[in-house]
């Protein structure tokens, strides 16, 4: 791969170019002023990381731009012609397949993919089922007020695609979409997740088109989920998650909305649709197909409100019949003028609920009548019913859990999740989940893909006995996975006790995935007392890869994690590690660890090392694009060195050398 520092390529003339397998640098890499195509294949586009504005990565004024499984990071933008992709004058198409932008700054009025001029006919944005395009605002320090995509073309096609982790701010939000044209926009299999409008924020936080009733519009959506997004703004008409606006027309045009097989679940906020709001103040046929709604919450309707000239004829029941929605009553409005009508939807019996609470008739799994114990959901979530890709679901809707999972095997994925509502800082409360009966684990999973989400996991003390005495969670079969989403694990720290592991497998896992959002990680402590040797350990015969998002590790000493693993790399990123402890490297295979802090706890000092690597490879180990690097107080001791097909390399620290790196060594 060959880096450029910044201005590599500007054409003026009428041929095609290709960049391929390249690194660069810095803004303004790119200006295409051609007729031709702009081919970009396999690159990797880095900023400085700073706070100061660059030029457009690429900025194109004319043909066309086709770029592919290319990476955009570390820039920092401003203005209505900035960000990292920049289309404008008579340009006519943009394709972006298999891409990734991230710990990019958008200020306001630039994005990531800004298409500025109508002559852009076309944006095309996708990716396949096993490289989606990547937009996410993750390690952004500070709200976003500009955009993942903004564009005025007439026809956009977004497929398998995620949008995630990214708060905003003023009239920032991930797709903003201004079009006076007839406008054609398709999304197909599209992933909006944990995107939040601050205070300040003015647009729904997922989508936000403006389009022309007279002229005409069609959106289409199929297969796709938008899951907990907040809008935090003043109360308006707009969604939480979704808002269609247009101009009132009494001209004859095709304006069609319609939704199939999604999931939207869990948008909050002061907009007057808990998820979507259609305000288009002209006749629109509406659809919602084979959709799922679920916790969605508004000021005027939890799961869409809709403002038309639509008379009941037109807009009644049977528009939405064949979704489903678990969110509270009441789930659609529709304004005409002083007119006002109302839909409710069926309860989805791929959602269950559990309580302790008393009910009065039999429990049927619904919020107001729910399940006693997980264990009798079982048999009522093996549903046939659409939408097929909904993930069986179980809500725990009490504060203190007590239950416990023995020995099952689901074929179908299954969550397990908070089903309380949120705090202050508008992330879900925690379900504290305990058991109380003589029982060696809290949940006993022998066969299926389970997750877990916003649960605190306690052992606790029944009669001077620990409950569970082994394991929280045990995952007993073969090719199983396991997702935790913001939960705690706490351990007991009791001398003598019994409890071995919090979460424990004996057989090949084929997914280990531990993450969060910002702002609400999850949390796993390990005591002194504690018999396990670590929060995290890959063993020897580990093949799995497993990967720590946003996490807090707290240990009163000993160890954070230990990586033994020949074969499997562990990375953890974005943890917080708290305490007298040490991530151990024992093993051949990678250990990663960025965006990463240690810190000691309160009044406690330690001689142990925070990071310790003892064989396979160096203790730190640096690319040539870092700039500074400071290894300050930091111990090296008992390495060798490491001799991998016949050359040798520094155990300590191997630092690749670039034409900024400055490396600092004191005490």
């Amino acid at each position: 791969m060959r880096e450029w520092n910044g201005g590599l390529i500007r054409s003026d003339g009428g041929k095609s170019i290709l960049l391929q397998d390249s690194l660069l640098a810095g803004g303004g890499a790119i200006i295409h002023n051609t007729n031709g195509v702009l081919n970009i294949q396999s690159d990797e586009f880095i900023g400085d990381g700073l706070n100061v504005p660059i030029d457009p990565f690429i900025f194109a004024t004319k043909g066309s731009v086709n770029i592919v499984s290319s990476i955009f990071k570390k820039g920092s933008f401003k203005g209505d012609r900035s960000g990292c992709i920049v289309c404008c004058g008579t340009v006519t198409q943009c394709t972006i397949d298999g891409c990734e932008f991230t710990e990019n700054k958008f200020n306001s009025g630039s994005a990531a993919v800004s298409i500025t001029t109508p002559t852009c006919i076309q944006l095309i944005i996708k990716g396949i089922a096993s490289k989606r395009t990547l937009f996410s605002g993750l390690y952004a320090k500070n709200p976003i007020s500009g955009h993942f995509i903004k564009t005025v073309s007439s026809k956009i096609s977004i497929s398998y695609t995620d949008f995630i982790d990214s708060t905003f701010t003023g009239k920032g939000n991930a797709v903003k979409i201004d079009e006076l044209q007839a406008s054609e926009i398709s999304l197909i299999w599209c992933n909006f997740t944990n995107l939040r409008t601050n205070s300040g924020g003015q647009l729904s936080s997922c989508i936000h088109a403006y389009l022309s009733s007279q002229n005409g519009f069609q959106i289409n959506a199929e297969y796709c989920i938008f899951s907990d997004c907040r809008y935090s703004g003043l109360s308006q008409v707009s969604g939480n998650a979704i808002t269609i606006q247009s101009q009132s027309s009494d001209r004859s045009a095709v304006r069609t909305i319609r939704f199939t097989e999604c999931i939207i679940t869990n948008n909050r906020g002061n907009g007057y649709g808990g998820a979507i709001v259609v305000d288009v103040g002209s006749k629109c046929t509406i659809n919602m197909v084979d959709s799922f709604f679920n916790e969605n919450s508004g000021t005027k309707s939890n799961d869409i409100w809709i403002r038309s000239t639509n008379s009941q004829s037109e807009l009644n029941s049977s528009n939405f019949n064949t979704s489903f929605s678990d969110s509270l009553l009441p789930h659609i409005k529709q304004v005409n003028g002083g007119q006002e009508q109302t839909f409710n939807l069926s309860h989805f019996t791929g959602v269950i609920f559990v309580s302790n609470k008393t009910v009065s008739g039999t429990r049927d799994g619904s919020r107001d009548k729910p399940y006693l114990l997980i264990q009798d959901s079982f048999p009522k979530l093996n549903y046939t019913s659409k939408p097929v890709n909904m993930a069986r679901t179980i809500y725990i809707l009490d504060e203190i859990w007590d239950d416990v999972i023995v020995v099952v095997s689901f074929a179908n994925p299954l969550t397990i999740k908070s089903g309380l509502d949120d705090d202050e800082n508008g992330n879900r409360k925690k379900v504290t989940w305990i058991t109380t009966r003589a029982i060696d684990k809290t949940i006993f999973y022998r066969t299926g893909d389970l997750t877990l989400e916003s649960i605190q996991f306690n052992f606790s003390i029944v009669s001077g006995q620990v409950r569970p005495y082994n394991d929280l969670i045990n995952i007993n079969g073969t090719n199983n996975a396991l997702t935790v989403i913001s939960c705690i694990f706490n351990g007991l720290g009791f001398d003598g006790n019994l409890v071995v592991f919090l979460i424990d497998s004996q057989y090949v896992w084929k997914l280990v995935e531990i993450k969060s959002i910002q702002g609400n990680e999850t949390q796993m402590r390990r005591r002194t007392g504690d018999l396990s040797g670590s929060i995290i350990t890959l063993t020897s015969d580990s093949i799995t890869p497993t990967t720590l998002i946003n996490v807090i590790m707290i240990v009163d000493s000993g160890f954070f994690v230990i990586q033994q693993s020949n074969k499997a790399q562990l990375t953890l990123s974005n943890i917080e590690f708290i305490g007298a402890g040490t991530v151990k490297q024992e093993g051949l295979a990678l250990l990663l660890i960025e965006y990463s802090s240690f810190r000691l706890s309160n009044n406690i000092s330690t001689i142990s090392p925070f990071v310790q690597a003892i064989r396979g490879q160096p203790a730190i180990q640096t690319s040539s694009l870092c700039t500074i690097i400071k290894i300050i107080q930091i111990s090296f001791n008992n390495l060798h060195s490491i001799i991998t097909n016949g050359e040798q390399k520094a155990s300590g620290a191997v630092i690749e050398m670039g034409e900024k790196t400055e490396v600092e060594f004191t005490d």
